[in-house]
């Protein structure tokens, strides 16, 4: 098998390594024959509990993390958040526990959703908080400094919370922090009042009530002190916003909403409506207008295109009070006729270095199905939605040959890769078990920017802003999309 070169994760300086590629664990996860032959799939990371969240720190190494407890959803839970770094290019990573939330005295409790990461600082969503940190002057064990939090509270027996977290700056050390409130039940608008956030921790902000099925955006100064403004409401009607993105570029915000479950079928993991991609514009995010995206009285119907309904199943007529989506997610026929995606979790812009094909639009990971039985689909693709030709099609399935992962929850893109993160195959995994290092994070690499090179080989590369860049014949433009 050839080698083709990567390197990932280095600080900024030049320097020569020797590598034969023996460590890299290669993959196939049923990517789309079209393109089997233009992308490197391997696991950058093994051995991890319900990995999710996933960002770049600012000397170019990941940070990713997990959960440790009986099963995913454990209220007794602590996270880890743990850097990966590629020191002996041999591609896989080597793990420092950044920040252990179960040494005594830490606070960092409950099961991870999501992380980002802007300048010196990361958020950490652990569904009920989010909790701020504040990265060292190097990435050494235990190094990351907790900052304070601000603290949800729920109804008890919800059936959503809050796990998705987009940033932008503003400013000088001024940021906006957006997050989502997930439906407290499946097919009805939370009830009003029955939400607030509050700052703990050293954070400072007064309970404030909160509207459910929303998106959010809160204001964040850093001086010589974290300071919050109070929150504001961008957007409703969102049963649960799970994957929040910007576009660099353009500074519009990308939305995943997870589609109402079936209140017929609920032992069957089947959908009342679609999941959808939605955008909120940067001119309608600097409006005080706040968009309705329906939920819960009106969404297309799951398997039925161009039907709407209600969330209690009932037809209703189109509406255009009502924000549109960019699409919905029904079933297609490739890999396999009815092919599903169900539980958007997470998105990505493609990497600027992908194929002409797939270097213009989002990548979504799909959470799928939690539990099931052989020869069932799992709905757990990674989709790419072209955001010129505004269709969709399964770059990774279950469906295929190859296809053996579990559920993505979180993308990470660079210019030449696409980095996953994979909680675990197995039915009912989440529920049932501890992560037991089932979980992994792969790296999906465009080769066409790659050399191959016999085994074993030597190079030397010149490091710029925390990323590679070969001295090759062809330049390669710079990403502009996160």
């Amino acid at each position: 098998m050839k080698n083709f070169l990567r390197i990932a994760g280095l600080t900024g300086f030049s320097l020569a390594l020797s590598c034969s590629g023996e460590a890299v664990r290669a993959a196939n996860l049923g990517i789309d024959p079209m393109f089997e032959d233009r992308f490197r799939i391997t696991e950058f990371a093994a051995g991890l509990d319900f990995p999710t969240g996933l960002v770049q720190l600012k000397d170019g190494s990941l940070l990713v993390g997990t959960t440790q407890g009986s099963n995913f959803f454990d209220p007794q839970n602590t996270g880890q958040l743990v850097r990966l770094q590629d020191t002996n290019g041999d591609g896989v990573a080597e793990k420092t526990i950044l920040y252990d939330g179960a040494i005594a005295g830490n606070k960092l409790s409950g099961s991870i959703g999501g992380i980002r990461a802007i300048d010196d600082y990361l958020f950490v969503n652990t569904l009920d908080r989010i909790s701020v940190f504040q990265q060292g002057a190097d990435f050494s064990a235990n190094s990351l400094a907790f900052k304070g939090s601000l603290d949800f509270s729920f109804p008890a027996n919800r059936y959503q919370a809050s796990s998705a977290l987009a940033v932008r700056p503003t400013g000088t050390q001024q940021f906006e922090l957006f997050f989502n409130l997930g439906a407290t039940v499946n097919n009805l608008a939370t009830p009003s009042g029955s939400i607030s956030i509050a700052g703990q921790n050293g954070i400072a902000l007064a309970t404030t009530t909160l509207t459910g099925d929303s998106i959010y955006k809160l204001p964040i100064s850093i001086g010589s002190n974290l300071t919050v403004g109070t929150p504001t409401l961008v957007a409703t009607g969102l049963r649960n916003a799970a994957a929040l993105g910007f576009d660099k570029t353009t500074g519009d915000l990308y939305i995943g909403e997870n589609g109402i479950d079936s209140i017929t079928n609920t032992a069957l993991y089947q959908s009342l409506t679609v999941d959808e991609l939605n955008k909120l514009t940067a001119a309608q995010l600097a409006n005080s207008e706040v968009k309705n995206f329906g939920f819960p009285a009106y969404g297309e119907k799951y398997g039925s295109p161009g039907v709407f309904v209600n969330g209690a199943g009932e037809d209703v007529s189109p509406n255009s009070i009502f924000t549109d989506p960019l699409t919905t997610f029904q079933p297609i026929s490739n890999p396999k006729p009815g092919s599903e995606s169900t539980g958007v979790a997470t998105l990505a812009f493609a990497p600027t270095a992908f194929p002409d094909e797939l270097n213009d639009g989002l990548f979504l990971g799909f959470f799928g199905r939690l539990t099931y039985q052989d020869g069932d689909d799992l709905k757990n693709p990674l989709v790419y939605y072209d955001l010129a030709t505004k269709s969709y099609s399964h770059f990774l399935s279950t469906n295929r040959p190859g296809g053996s992962f579990g559920h993505f929850s979180s993308l990470l893109s660079t210019q030449d890769s696409l980095f996953a993160t994979d909680m675990g195959a197995g039915s009912g995994l989440l529920f049932f078990s501890p992560g037991s290092g089932l979980g992994k994070v792969y790296q999906i690499q465009a080769t066409r920017t790659a050399q191959a090179v016999p085994e074993p080989f030597t190079i030397v590369g010149t490091l710029i802003g925390g990323t590679a860049a070969l001295r090759m014949r062809k330049k390669l433009k710079d990403g502009s999309k996160a």
